[in-house]
């Protein structure tokens, strides 16, 4: 449930992952989970069990093959899915002790992050870092998409089109439950297919 198992799993090429006494190599729950996926479910109420967990293992696969073998991939689906904007939405849920690295532990995984300015810097309160993230997301893509993250405000301390990304109940974020994506049938899509400007008068980011 934490946000950092991700990259460490994804990052290191030979992971082995121990529970208690036992332990098992990356590659052998990989080869179960993939087998799990594709496999049909058996009259075994166990096959039922299994199955309907396994979505954060399968991003994980999908994470670890796209960073360790690109040259399969096409460019636009390792843009798409390892794009910083995906993996914030991916991670809202998951739990980071400091809620900046909800931001922060991902930004060495984001395909569109390297070589830019968007940086870890911890000497900034969680607020300026969502608002300078939304910011960088603005600029970056010039796609106002970073606004269906936003959720309804219950703290004074973040303008109300920065996503607070301390906030992980589905419930109230102003997206409909199980309409979030839907491909280029998503219930909101601000901006549509333009491209949204981007003037930076060079103001600081005043919390009100």
């Amino acid at each position: 449930s934490k946000v950092w198992t991700f990259r460490e799993i994804v990052l290191v090429k030979n992971v082995v992952l121990h529970c208690g006494a036992h332990s098992i190599s990356w590659q052998r729950l990989e080869t179960f989970i993939v087998g799990l996926n594709t496999w049909p479910e058996g009259s075994n109420v166990e096959d039922f069990r299994l199955k309907g967990n396994e979505k954060p293992l399968l991003e994980i696969v999908k994470a670890r093959s796209i960073t360790h073998r690109p040259q399969i991939h096409k460019p636009e689906d390792m843009q798409l899915f390892l794009g910083l904007l995906h993996l914030l939405e991916s991670f809202r849920i998951r739990q980071a002790t400091d809620p900046r690295d909800k931001v922060f532990a991902v930004l060495n995984l984001a395909n569109d992050v390297k070589n830019s300015n968007l940086r870890a810097d911890y000497r900034k309160s969680p607020t300026e870092v969502y608002a300078n993230t939304a910011k960088w997301l603005l600029k970056a893509h010039r796609s106002l998409a970073f606004l269906r993250l936003v959720e309804k405000k219950d703290r004074p301390d973040l303008i109300s089109w920065v996503p607070d990304f301390r906030y992980k109940d589905h419930m109230n974020f102003l997206h409909q439950p199980l309409q979030f994506f839907r491909g280029s049938h998503r219930v909101y899509n601000a901006s549509g297919s333009t491209h949204a400007p981007f003037n930076n008068n060079g103001s600081t980011y005043i919390p009100y």
